[in-house]
């Protein structure tokens, strides 16, 4: 439990039979129960989930109920182009969105200040930035990718993007002099406000949602894409910095110094370069990281410095697809030798030896087999996949199971 800073005793699958045989055992399982339904109410106390859901709802003018179940009420007129588009069947909902631009990261291991540079709310401020709206763009007959439009005229869905983050300002504003109750009260408003003005896109992009149009998602990520591009390509051929890997709405930056000082200057340049070309969208730094282990797409750890009242501290962070228990407690021990700082001959020995016994346990039949374990889960069709035979969940999920014992 993360949020909540506590342990929990988690229960298999195959435990379960064996702990309802005996009554100290079953009264274990019957205490677990109770510590879940407690975690379940803290974690919702913890993350105010009823006073944010109320600030949501103020926000959007509907019904509290409403805003935790999401029904339609209202139809998009892109929403019948979208359908036509990909041959969808009368009553089904499909789509092939493209989402953001993730460059091929440049693979290694970077032992000095590698900046991180992210665009704040990026989808938001494309629809500011190109007044991107119903009332603004034309939509194409064949269901393509519209143009960005003429028109100066403010749309409405700019229009209330602009007021929302006006009023989240304002309410950050009055939390600096705030005390007590007044500062989470104030708190819990401005992050409603923030989650409303963040989801407009996806309302946009999502099939079951009232303002469904996927031609203006389409058109936002396509701006996305190109704004990622063409910051790649002014930190690389102007300012003459490497960019090694960039997701999205953020870019990293290999600074080759050891100096904190002038790694930051070096992102202060990047900010002021990039901010100047447009009008809404800024771009920040969002991370500075000591040393970083950059293996694939989506697939990274780093030594992060943190500021706490000034003072740095360090912190690992990792990105990472899921995992055995066993392959991770292998990976957090190696990166924690490889991005320790020590010799590079200390740091092999360390993870050979280990290998080596932990290849020894698994031979000798020694390790639980819940450490071998994966979870996975699918988010389209099997058929979906267009690399399905890469992927060992997918092709798990279409054997045919009647032919085992």
């Amino acid at each position: 439990m993360t949020q909540l800073n506590k342990d929990r005793k988690e229960i298999t699958p195959h435990d379960l039979p064996r702990m309802f045989q005996y009554t100290t055992t079953l009264m274990e399982l019957m205490e677990y129960g109770k510590t879940d339904a407690w975690l379940s109410m803290e974690l919702m106390f913890h993350l105010s989930i009823l006073p944010l859901t109320r600030q949501l709802t103020n926000i959007s003018g509907n019904l509290w109920g409403r805003t935790l179940q999401g029904p339609k009420g209202r139809v998009s007129p892109f929403a019948c182009i979208s359908c036509k588009k990909h041959g969808a069947a009368k009553g089904q909902k499909r789509s092939c969105l493209f989402g953001g631009l993730v460059l091929v990261p440049k693979r290694g291991l970077y032992d000095k200040y590698v900046l991180l540079l992210d665009f704040n709310s990026l989808y938001p401020s494309i629809i500011q930035e190109h007044n991107i709206c119903f009332t603004t763009v034309e939509r194409a007959a064949d269901g393509s990718i519209p143009p960005l439009p003429f028109s100066k005229d403010p749309g409405v869905l700019p229009e209330l993007l602009k007021n929302l983050v006006q009023r989240r300002r304002m309410v950050e504003s009055w939390m600096k002099n705030a005390t007590g109750l007044k500062v989470q009260q104030l708190d819990i408003q401005q992050q409603a406000l923030k989650l409303t003005a963040n989801s407009m896109y996806g309302c946009l992009g999502f099939s079951n949602s009232r303002f469904y149009a996927e031609p203006l998602a389409e058109l936002i990520t396509l701006q996305a894409r190109q704004i990622l591009q063409s910051t790649v390509d002014l930190v690389q051929n102007n300012l003459n910095l490497e960019v090694i890997y960039g997701d999205t709405d953020s870019i990293m930056i290999y600074s080759g110094l050891d100096d904190i000082s002038k790694a930051k200057a070096i992102a202060g340049k990047v900010i002021q370069e990039v901010n100047k070309m447009y009008r809404c969208l800024e771009i920040d730094l969002d991370g500075l990281y000591k040393r970083m282990l950059l293996l694939k797409k989506k697939k990274y750890a780093a030594v992060k410095l943190h500021f706490k009242d000034g003072t740095p501290y360090e912190g690992l962070d990792m990105v990472r697809q899921d995992w055995s228990l066993l392959s991770k407690e292998l990976g957090d021990f190696c990166l924690s030798q490889i991005l320790s700082g020590g010799s590079c001959e200390d740091v092999v020995e360390s993870i050979h030896d280990s290998l080596v016994k932990v290849a020894e346990d698994m031979r000798r039949g020694q390790l639980a087999l819940e450490k071998y374990l994966i979870t996975k889960t699918l988010t389209k069709p099997p058929e979906a996949y267009p690399d399905a035979k890469n992927q060992p969940h997918v092709q798990l999920s279409t054997r045919n199971w009647t032919s085992f014992p």
